[in-house]
């Protein structure tokens, strides 16, 4: 699906607003302005349309309610905003009664609270009149996240809309889910996708490097600072930053980072010259941030500030008819890294990966056949090639297979699956050849059978 800029309309008879407003959206918008609402409604009688329409309240010849109200019988699928000097709660009715308006926003508005809000109010306006998520051609990098369960189409659809905004997001998830990847993801289809993408493990910065390694500094800030350097910000400026497990953010860096959010400018730990990073901020965490705001861990505001757009990614065990196309595209990787022409998996151990409940998410499963491609013999990931803890977790529930089966169907399953191979056979059954060839013998199982 072409990737359209969001058109956005702002109606106001202060012209120098209007320029301020212009160079800050212009990114990833095409931007249209008016300085009378009978302009603007000329527009939209000529058949235009937009995402968002922003008005001001007191203007020339009509009123922002009236103004608003006349764009919505023109353009009723746009949001509609509404920006006023002169804030009081029956205008501001007003507006939501009679102009459909979903925001009231008063002046002076911090730029950073109005692209937060046109953000939201774009992504709200794409769900409203994309196309069903079926009809949606992805491009390649949203093909990263395979699966065709409902959870990952609507999460690649919801990547594909908030790649064309430049909101705030917070991905939310177990361990494993891929929240990195989603990051990632987001980053390449958006308009800073050819600006550099900055991962920040926030775990793993202590308290006392924490601002040195986001911020920069400057020589001779702190012990060993023996030349100027620069920060994750500085590095990531006009793209992306993810800030991974931001749950672990000391408590009293959080201050620091929610200005850095907020204004975009920070200062160099040793340094006072302010500087300013066009970045955008993603974040993520397996953790309950709203549960440690409650614990008093987290900052209210700053977890306000990054829960703009909110999404979680679901474990592997509630997505499990996605597991063969992800241990397909698993193999295709790891044929390349092993150099081999292919590396395939028996149906026996395909099904035990299918049923185990999988703690780990997607990681484990990359790392268990990671394992498999590793022992594996004749390029096949056999039961026996997989971690010992997934064939203890599964034990009972492979053995719920056979339940119905006798030992005699037991062994024909096997064997057939094996193309008759004992050796497999005898290694997908957890048993010795010797076991087999008795239980064979004791069960009346010829070779002949093999056609059968």
């Amino acid at each position: 699906m072409e990737n359209k800029k969001p058109r956005l309309l702002f109606v106001d008879d202060d012209t120098l607003l209007l320029e301020t407003l212009k160079a800050t959206f212009w990114r990833g918008h095409v931007v249209e302005t008016c300085t009378s609402p009978l302009a603007a409604l000329e527009l939209l009688k000529s058949g235009k349309r937009y995402a968002v329409i922003v008005s001001d309240m007191s203007m020339p010849f009509m009123n922002g309610v009236d103004f608003l109200r006349q764009a919505a019988a023109l353009d009723r699928d746009a949001v509609r905003i509404m920006l006023t000097g002169y804030a009081d709660l029956d205008t501001a009715m007003a507006a939501v009664n009679d102009g459909g308006v979903s925001h009231f926003l008063t002046k002076p508005c911090p730029t950073t609270n109005l692209k937060e809000v046109i953000n939201t109010c774009i992504v709200s306006y794409m769900e409203r009149t994309a196309a069903p998520d079926d009809d949606i051609v992805f491009s390649a990098p949203l093909d990263r996240f395979v699966g065709v369960s409902d959870v990952v189409v609507r999460l690649r659809a919801m990547l594909h809309r908030l790649g064309q905004v430049d909101a705030t997001v917070l991905f939310t998830g177990e361990s494993g889910t891929g929240k990195s990847l989603a990051a990632e993801v987001l980053h390449a289809v958006s308009p800073r996708s050819k600006k550099p993408f900055v991962r920040v493990n926030c775990p793993s910065l202590s308290e006392g490097v924490f601002a040195a390694e986001l911020f920069g500094s400057v020589r001779g800030a702190y012990t060993g600072a023996v030349r100027d350097s620069m920060g994750r910000f500085m590095a990531a400026d006009g793209g992306s930053i993810l800030l991974d497990e931001i749950g672990d953010v000391p408590v009293e860096m959080q201050s620091k980072l929610l200005q850095v959010i907020e204004r975009k400018e920070f200062e160099r730990v040793g340094d006072h010259k302010t500087i300013k990073a066009d970045v955008r901020i993603i974040a993520a965490t397996n953790a309950d941030l709203g549960q440690l705001v409650e614990q008093g861990l987290f900052r209210k505001d700053l977890f306000y500030r990054l829960n703009v757009m909110h999404l979680e990614l679901p474990p592997l065990r509630e997505r499990r008819e996605d597991i063969p196309l992800l241990v397909k595209a698993f193999l295709d990787e790891l044929a390349k890294q092993f150099d081999s022409k292919s590396i395939k998996i028996s149906d026996n151990a395909l099904n035990l990966l299918k049923q185990y409940s999988w703690p780990g998410n997607v990681r484990e499963l990359r790392h268990s056949l990671e394992r498999g491609a590793t022992l594996c013999v004749n390029g096949v990931i056999r039961m026996i090639d997989l971690p010992n803890s997934l064939l203890a977790g599964a034990k009972t529930q492979v053995s719920s297979q056979y339940e119905e089966m006798s030992e005699r169907e037991m062994l024909l399953a096997a064997l057939k699956g094996a193309s008759w191979n004992k050796a497999r056979a005898a290694r997908e059954l957890g048993m010795s050849r010797s076991s087999l060839y008795r239980k064979m013998k004791e069960s009346g199982i010829q070779k002949d059978e093999s056609a059968n």
